[in-house]
């Protein structure tokens, strides 16, 4: 049983990983490529801070509820009308933002006031829908789940060649994979707006996870949108090519989550000290690990990818990398911590974080240097890790009971 169990969860980590995996390679060396190559930097640029921006509101909605809605489930009964009655209530604010957002940088023209809001809502739709395989373990179903929103971004590009729309890109691969969710899943069946008796207790939850996201996510997107109003759409570029493979990882933080809240949601004992030591141990060897493969193989990704921006991305492979590597290594620990620390817990370390990345990060800005800037990201990150894994600790139990 113990042996099964083990082969269970390596399966479910293969195709967690995988799947984001591939999704991912085909947004950060198909996709962005390709809008990068057809619209130049500077352009491509503000499609960037657009698309931080549908990150950190959508993404952190629709994380936040989903993370809720595990966290949860083990714990008291719900329905699906506590959590679509929330995201209602979201996606209302995800499209005001994603509005006000166009008209900030100057793009408010009548078929993206129509479209980005649109795909705002699908995105924050999209990152909810995967409880859906995570709620019951079933992770071949969730491994469909990412290669149908992998193609359909993949083929959204012909729609963006036909239009001239970067938008109908990501829309296409949303709609894809909501669609499977839609027809297989249980989450969005009737009622959809049922509540249940514990729906207060839900809504506290999911505000409580969701706030916590959004800090986490706004710094991981901030970086764009800051370099953008400092240094302008260029400079974005620069950075994101230069913490593209670190950033990559980053965002594998999700899937890789969601496979250890659905364990952790069935773990029947404490998570000690001890075990909670290891994990953060594992989770730095393997972050070394992985930045000292990125170096050489940034250079040689940037190179093929983006050449006419490798000689300005090339100083910062390392900083900007290993910023984004503590960063995903901070998110996993606090997804092992969810299990004993109380949400609120998480949102307090993620405001102390917040606030001490615009301290260290804007004057950096202001100074116009890339590198002040890189060095202020890493150190915020190493900071942030160093008190998740403190505070851990504290929280976690002596010994098994």
């Amino acid at each position: 049983m113990n042996h099964n169990k083990s082969l269970k969860i390596i399966e479910s980590v293969f195709l967690s990983l995988a799947a984001l995996g591939i999704y991912n390679g085909i947004i950060q060396f198909a996709v962005y490529p390709a809008l990068n190559l057809a619209m130049g930097p500077e352009s491509f640029g503000a499609v960037l801070t657009l698309l931080s921006v549908m990150a950190v509101a959508p993404g952190s909605a629709g994380v936040g509820v989903n993370y809720a809605r595990m966290a949860i489930s083990p714990k008291y009964s719900s329905s699906n009308g506590d959590y679509n009655a929330y995201l209602l209530i979201c996606a209302v604010v995800c499209a005001l933002i994603s509005t006000a957002a166009l008209f900030l940088m100057k793009s408010a023209d009548a078929w993206a006031l129509i479209l980005f809001p649109a795909v705002t809502v699908a995105a924050m739709l999209r990152y909810y829908s995967d409880v859906e395989f995570r709620l019951h373990l079933n992770y071949r179903r969730y491994f469909v789940f990412y290669m149908l929103l992998s193609l359909g971004s993949l083929a959204g590009l012909t729609l963006f060649k036909l239009t001239g729309r970067w938008e109908l890109t990501i829309l296409l691969g949303e709609s894809t994979a909501l669609t499977y969710v839609f027809i297989k899943g249980s989450i969005f069946r009737r009622p959809f707006f049922r509540r249940s008796e514990n729906a207060r207790a839900v809504f506290g939850s999911c505000t409580s996870l969701v706030l916590a996201q959004l800090l986490s996510t706004f710094i991981l997107n901030a970086d764009r949108m800051l370099v953008n109003a400092f240094m302008g759409g260029a400079a974005v570029t620069v950075f994101y090519v230069a913490s593209l493979l670190g950033k990559a990882t980053a965002l594998l933080t999700g899937p890789l989550n969601g496979v250890i809240v659905g364990y952790l949601a069935r773990y029947e004992k404490p998570v000690t000290r001890k075990l909670f030591a290891l994990c953060a141990a594992g989770s730095l060897a393997a972050g070394l690990l992985l930045l000292l493969v990125f170096i050489p193989l940034s250079r040689f990704a940037v190179g093929l990818l983006y050449p006419d921006i490798l000689s300005g991305a090339s100083p910062y492979f390392l900083l900007a990398n290993g910023g984004q590597i503590l960063y995903f290594i901070s998110n996993m620990m606090l997804v092992v911590a969810l299990r004993f620390m109380r949400e609120r817990i998480q949102l307090y370390i993620n405001a102390g974080y917040a606030a001490l990345y615009f301290a260290l990060c804007i004057p950096a800005l202001a100074s116009g240097s890339m590198a002040a800037f890189v060095t202020a990201v890493i150190t915020a990150n190493a900071v942030r890790l160093a008190a998740v894994i403190v505070i851990g600790t504290v929280s976690a139990k002596t010994r098994a009971c």
